[in-house]
């Protein structure tokens, strides 16, 4: 998230500054812990999500983050689902519903009954001519996603550094257009996706996708220019090259 204020209100420092306060904690030397600008991250297993505040006189502080158990949710109102979660118990309080029904698995939403008590429920949703409470878990996040920056797609190049993964080409955009380190992805395979910090590419059998503008390979390339793919056809001594479909004068 995006919140950058400690739980007394003080600002917070950015992870990749040492002012005012000197720390390890860096981006580079914590790169799956999303160390982005200056927001609430707990990268050392903390109680809570902190960050060093911007004021000398204190060097960190925690922050306060909503619960996700009572936070992602979706209130419908023509949708119920299709079944009762077996075994289950009916709450008066919502928040004890949603509580219990985000930390288990085989719990999809919960229903308000006609006497008030919030039930747990699985299932798929169906729509209804009825008013009916429901709230579906993250539902609404899933509809309705946040939409993805501009991305460039390359075949057969795969990029450096990796920062983490991605578990469908969706959330590899939304994830990558968040983070400010992020250069690119590839497509690794098996439905996952690989977010890497550089924009430094090499020849691969992998599909890329760089944020923004894609490199121009027919002028340049990377590292041990693999990656290359102009037209220069001379040697640096001035040597015209062999077709690579020949075998002649030399045979490989």
């Amino acid at each position: 998230g995006v919140n950058n204020k400690t739980v007394s209100g003080r600002d917070c420092q950015r992870w990749d500054s040492q002012q005012p306060h000197s720390h390890s904690r860096t981006p580079e030397n914590y790169v799956y812990s999303g160390l982005e600008k200056n927001y609430c991250r707990n990268p050392d297993g903390e109680s809570k999500v902190w960050c060093y505040t911007a004021q000398p006189s204190k060097r960190w502080e925690i922050c306060t983050v909503p619960d996700c158990s009572l936070e992602k949710w979706c209130e419908l109102t023509k949708q119920e689902y299709s079944s009762r979660l077996a075994d289950s118990q009916e709450y008066a309080d919502l928040n004890s519903a949603k509580s219990a029904c985000y930390t288990n698995n085989s719990c999809d939403g919960i229903s308000k009954s006609s006497d008030g008590m919030y039930i747990l429920m699985t299932g798929s949703l169906s729509q209804t001519n009825e008013t009916v409470e429901t709230y579906s878990k993250g539902l609404c996040k899933q509809l309705t996603p946040p939409t993805p920056g501009e991305f460039c797609k390359m075949e057969n190049v795969t990029l450096t550094s990796r920062i983490t993964w991605a578990s469908s080409l969706l959330e590899a955009m939304q994830l990558c257009t968040y983070l400010e380190s992020c250069g690119g992805f590839s497509d690794n395979g098996g439905g996952w996706y690989a977010l890497y910090r550089s924009k430094r590419s090499q020849a691969s059998d992998k599909d890329s996708w760089f944020k923004g503008q894609c490199p121009d390979l027919t002028k340049c390339g990377f590292g041990n220019q693999a990656d290359y793919r102009g037209n220069i056809s001379v040697t640096w001594s001035g040597k015209t090259c062999q077709r690579w479909d020949s075998q002649s004068p030399h045979g490989h």
